[in-house]
Formats: structure tokens, C-alpha cells, sequence
């Protein structure tokens, strides 16, 4: 008999800290329900985009990671590697939060019921941050061509670190948008399949 595994974390500030469960061939949740391993659907996991920049505490190698568990039955069982410890204060719990999903992953895939894994954020979510780094990226593009104008046009006296400045600003959004057209895309992938890991073991 596999020997019981668990997860704690405190999703919200509005929340108590909830404690996820495997015994026995059944995920556990907070609220006493009891799900059948082989009731699974599909199990999500992706990056939170832009944790880093909004939530403290944890080491900043370790990611924001969110899992979404989707039943054939009910509604979705979600947990993430984040503990809130109250107002602008957070831990990591990656460590304890990866074993667990990697404990439900195995447990899952030996079951061999059609439940497909994916990596990546939901398409929803994906799209609406390719749209905030587009309007990003064109805000930033105006405003650089706006000091060039100045500069070129009006003749006006912009310091050279000033413009530069602004034409780096101009370029992060590429780079941002890149790392997530790159990472953030939802790909589905078999766990069994040692030579195509999911993005989050990758090198």
C-alpha cells in the first residue's frame, strides 16, 4: 500500500491553509471530498506569469507554479506552490508542492484510464497576457518614436542615456513576449516519456 502523501498551503489571504491528500487511490481535498485517481481528466500545471514581480518570500529559482485538476465529474480541484502568510507576504512550499504533484502524476499515469497531462497556462490566459505585452510593447514603441521625434524633428537637447533608456524599455516586452510564447503555451506530454519532459524539468 502506498504510504500516504499530502500538501499543505494557504491559497489566499482570505483563507485557512488547506491540506490536499493521496491515500489510497483518491486525491483528498480540503473539503472532505473523495476523488478517484481514475476520475481525473486532465491534470494542468504552468508558471504563474510575473509571480516573481508581485509576491515576495521563497528563493527566486523556485517558481510560482499552479495545478488545475480537471474531473470527468464536478468541478476542478485547483492548489498552487505558494503559501500566503498574510498582506504582501508569501513562502514558496516548491519543494513539498512539486513532490506531490510529480506523487499524483505517477499514480495517475499507472492507472491508464486516457487522462491527458499538460504543461502550459490555459489558452484563456495565454492570450490575455500575449495582449497586455502587445499594448506594453506598443505603448513603449510610441514613446520612443515620440523621443525621437523630439530629437530629430523639434531638435530638442535629449540626453543620450535618457533615450537609450527608453529605447531598452521599448525592447523587454519583445523579450518577455518570447519567454512566453516560448514556455507559457499549453503542450500536452506523457509523463512515461523520459526524452520530452514537460517544460519544468527541462535543462
Amino acid at each position: 500500500m502506498t504510504e500516504p502523501v499530502a500538501y499543505a498551503a494557504r491559497p489566499s489571504l482570505f483563507s485557512r491553509e488547506l491540506v490536499w491528500r493521496l491515500e489510497e487511490g483518491f486525491l483528498v481535498c480540503p473539503d472532505g471530498r473523495r476523488v478517484a485517481l481514475g476520475d481525473i481528466a486532465r491534470i494542468q500545471t504552468y508558471e504563474v506569469p510575473g509571480a516573481q514581480m508581485a509576491f515576495g518570500g521563497g528563493a527566486l529559482s523556485e517558481p510560482f507554479e499552479r495545478c488545475v485538476i480537471k474531473l470527468r465529474h464536478g468541478r476542478k480541484v485547483t492548489f498552487a506552490s505558494r503559501h500566503f502568510l498574510g498582506f504582501g507576504r508569501t513562502e514558496s512550499r516548491w519543494p513539498t508542492y512539486n513532490r506531490f504533484v510529480d506523487q499524483l502524476v505517477d499514480e495517475v499515469r499507472e492507472l491508464d484510464r486516457g487522462t491527458k497531462f499538460v504543461a502550459g497556462m490555459p489558452r484563456g490566459l495565454w492570450v490575455t497576457w500575449l495582449l497586455i505585452v502587445v499594448a506594453a510593447a506598443a505603448l513603449a514603441l510610441l514613446a520612443t518614436v515620440y523621443l525621437l521625434s523630439l530629437v530629430i524633428i523639434r531638435n530638442t537637447d535629449l540626453d543620450q542615456w535618457m533615450l537609450g533608456f527608453f529605447i531598452l524599455i521599448g525592447a523587454l516586452p519583445g523579450v518577455t513576449f518570447y519567454t512566453l510564447l516560448r514556455t507559457g503555451w499549453p503542450r500536452q506530454y506523457d509523463p512515461r516519456d523520459i526524452s520530452n519532459p514537460p517544460p519544468k524539468l527541462k535543462e
